[in-house]
């Protein structure tokens, strides 16, 4: 059954979008000892990362126990402002204890072969998950938001990437940024 939760202002958003990540993750680790996590950009994650840094949640997750993922990332370097994984990881990730390098899984949108960095973080998506043919990771918390234009985890509308149905990573065109992503 699916459930919505309305709230009435952005603030009581960010704040239970905080505090979802620490029950989700406080949760996983429980149940299976790990807790994986699909990120995303824009400008919700930023107004979120600094509330998981206030010391209640920050340290009610075990941060070593977090493997951190990608839904989406622009074609740019990670010191890049754009980059959604150097967003992530000047906010939070450098910034929580315990965080295993190992568990930190980005896609290298910034080579010069998008296709085959894809194909490579699929690569990677596929041995961090220990899936077979077929099967599609299974995360803990897949965290989205929505662009003006209706996209989600740089899916636009109109785009090659919405056909495809066997990788599970890819390089798309967005085409209100006039951008790889």
């Amino acid at each position: 059954m699916t459930c919505f939760t309305v709230l009435p202002t952005a603030e009581a958003v960010m704040l239970a979008t905080a505090d979802r990540f620490v029950a989700t993750a406080r949760e996983s680790i429980e149940q299976r000892g790990t807790f994986r996590v699909a990120l995303s950009g824009g400008g919700t994650p930023k107004q979120v990362y600094p509330l998981l840094l206030e010391p209640q949640r920050r340290d009610a997750v075990d941060w070593s126990r977090v493997e951190f993922f990608w839904g989406d990332e622009r074609a740019v370097p990670p010191d890049h402002p754009d980059s959604n994984f150097g967003v992530a990881y000047g906010m939070l990730i450098s910034q929580v204890p315990g965080v295993r390098p190992d568990r930190v899984h980005r896609m290298q949108a910034e080579a010069p072969d998008l296709d085959a960095a894809a194909l490579s973080y699929e690569s990677e998506l596929r041995l961090a998950f220990d899936a077979r043919a077929g099967e599609p990771p299974a995360f803990d918390l897949v965290w989205l938001g929505m662009g003006s234009d209706g996209h989600t985890a740089s899916l636009f509308p109109g785009s090659a990437a919405l056909g495809e149905r066997e990788r599970w990573a890819v390089g798309n065109w967005a085409p209100f940024q006039e951008a790889w992503r």
